[in-house]
């Protein structure tokens, strides 16, 4: 059951083995070998790695995808007390805008479930959008809304845009004109639905709560309003969307404008 080989032939089978763990066939192999040709020897494996590098790419995102669904069961099962508002520091993060594809989320009256149909609506288009603008689909995850600074000193909490985090890779596809989540000190609230026990759309509600208590305490509301899905998913609920949601407000505190 041994096979043998010569002193002359170890290096062809060192070659063998080094081939085959870098995803050749023996097949592949014996083709490659039986042109005796060292060019097309090197452009086979120069196209191999090239494959290697998309298939780790794939594995990377994939990968990411899995530790997204872990945080958002962890976020989901020891989310902070619901409804309190708090100062917190947030670090910078970049953010792509995505735009508004259905005009009629802007609309602040809508009751609670009108809102999260037009909200779906919503994201079907953009992740549409993002499919045809031959973006990783992996970008279509926690999308978030944005009102103005402009429209939070007015009062008038119809939302803006929305957008998504980038990571690092990702991030560098948009270097060109990054979007920021600025860093700084910001009042925070953490919700587990957008729909009220009496059926109302409640982040204008929650957004207004934010200005109040930043008026109370003399803070000044120095940057826009994000609105951060932190963790969704269907496992908790029977209908509907199962989520923590996160509303921030970058303000300056009295200590910090001295």
């Amino acid at each position: 059951g041994y096979r043998f080989y010569s002193l002359d032939q170890c290096m062809t089978v060192d070659v063998v083995q080094q081939m085959q763990a870098i995803g050749f066939s023996l097949d592949e192999i014996a083709n490659i070998l039986n042109e005796d040709d060292p060019d097309s020897f090197e452009q086979a494996v120069s196209d191999r790695l090239e494959k290697m590098e998309e298939e780790l790419g794939a594995l990377m995102r994939a990968k990411r995808v899995g530790e997204r669904h872990l945080s958002a069961f962890e976020a989901i099962r020891n989310c902070p007390e619901c409804g309190m508002i708090s100062l917190e520091p947030l670090e910078e993060r970049v953010i792509l805008r995505l735009g508004i594809c259905n005009p009629r989320v802007t609309q602040v009256d809508l009751t609670g479930a009108q809102f999260m149909e037009e909200w779906e609506v919503h994201l079907r288009v953009l992740k549409r959008a993002i499919m045809e603008r031959g973006l990783p689909l992996t970008l279509f995850y926690h999308v978030g809304c944005i009102i103005s600074h402009d429209r939070l000193t007015k009062r008038d909490l119809a939302i803006d845009d929305s957008f998504v985090f980038l990571n690092r890779t990702t991030g560098r596809l948009f270097d060109e004109s990054p979007d920021r989540f600025p860093a700084g000190t910001y009042l925070t609230m953490y919700c587990d639905t957008l729909v009220d026990e009496q059926g109302r759309y409640t982040e204008p509600v929650n957004v207004a709560r934010l200005l109040d208590y930043a008026s109370k305490h003399g803070y000044a509301v120095v940057g826009d309003y994000f609105g951060i899905d932190m963790a969704e998913t269907p496992h908790f609920r029977k209908e509907g969307r199962n989520m923590i949601y996160k509303l921030c407000m970058r303000v300056e505190t009295p200590s910090e404008s001295i």
